[in-house]
């Protein structure tokens, strides 16, 4: 083998480790902005809420649902929608929304006041879905309520997705020129 063609061949490994080292790069910068967007969103929902529940005076958790609790109109364009869960991990949805989250411990151990606010993945129904759970405070009886703000990331998994495809695309080019 002769030097010219080992030269040649060490710069194209070395572009094609450069272009895979950069489209890895690309990839996880645009999936943490994307969630960082929906999980800023998420915050903002649960901010929204748990201003509403205050200023309706809803805080047993049989009183967070029905008619008359908050303003009707069901889930918009985004998506999203709350779940309250108390100590005992007894939920309540709106009466709009249909499918519960998944409670955990670590959900339980936020609704008792023993936990940090958190987000998490779920599988809400049959949809993948950002999940943001935070501490509301007591009910009346003294049971302990958390919020679960929820976000459907069927959106964020198809532009990943397509992300993905267009980032195999160029390492692929980038392999076969180099």
């Amino acid at each position: 083998m002769t030097f010219r063609l080992r030269l040649a061949l060490a710069a194209a490994a070395v572009v094609a480790v450069a272009v895979a080292v950069a489209s890895v790069v690309v990839y996880v910068v645009m999936r943490n902005e994307l969630r960082r967007n929906i999980d800023d969103g998420l915050r903002q929902r649960t901010a929204r809420t748990v201003d509403q529940v205050r200023h309706h005076g809803a805080f047993a958790l049989n009183d967070l649902t029905g008619p008359d609790a908050f303003p009707s109109g069901g889930p918009g364009a985004s998506r999203d929608y709350v779940q309250f869960v108390d100590d005992k991990g007894r939920t309540a949805l709106l009466d709009y929304e249909s499918a519960k989250v998944p409670v955990s411990k670590t959900t339980l151990a936020v609704a008792t006041g023993h936990h940090t606010p958190f987000f998490s993945d779920a599988t809400v129904g049959t949809v993948h879905a950002r999940v943001y759970t935070a501490y509301i405070g007591t009910t009346p009886d003294g049971r302990g309520v958390a919020i679960q703000a929820v976000r459907d990331l069927d959106d964020v998994d198809r532009a990943l997705h397509r992300l993905e495809l267009i980032l195999l695309l160029v390492v692929g080019g980038g392999v076969a020129t180099g």
